[in-house]
């Protein structure tokens, strides 16, 4: 199983994750696009697809998941909306900036029944995800 994979934001936690799915640490995930505000190296030397924002990325449909690797204040609006377009998400910790931001996004996971999880270390396979 192959599941395509966006990241938005390339910084330092998303260029981690992007090295770990390049390198084979995460087996089953390809990147099929990035969502980068400015010129993103990782787009040019792979030539995966970069869009100026988030929403151009997940509207576009080229992912089965995206990896949420902003800053904590944007997390529940990026999560809620690739939730909303039927993509599952990996959100960087924390899952929003407060209590009551957290339960939102878990209502939104429990009413379209996606696959949303927080992981600052993604080491398995996608395979192996239950």
């Amino acid at each position: 199983m192959t599941v395509r994979l966006g990241i938005i934001c390339v910084g330092n936690i998303g260029l981690q994750h992007a090295n770990n799915i390049l390198s084979g640490v995460i087996q089953g995930g390809i990147i099929t696009a990035v969502s980068a505000r400015g010129s993103c190296s990782l787009a040019e030397q792979f030539n995966i697809p970069q869009y100026s924002n988030y929403k151009k990325l997940i509207d576009k449909q080229v992912c089965d998941a995206v990896i949420v690797a902003t800053p904590t204040c944007s997390h529940l609006e990026i999560g809620c909306y690739a939730l909303s377009r039927g993509l599952h998400v990996l959100m960087e910790k924390p899952i929003g900036l407060s209590v009551a931001e957290g339960e939102r996004m878990l209502e939104l996971v429990q009413y379209t029944k996606l696959l949303t999880f927080m992981s600052p270390h993604l080491t398995t396979g996608i395979d192996n995800i239950n």
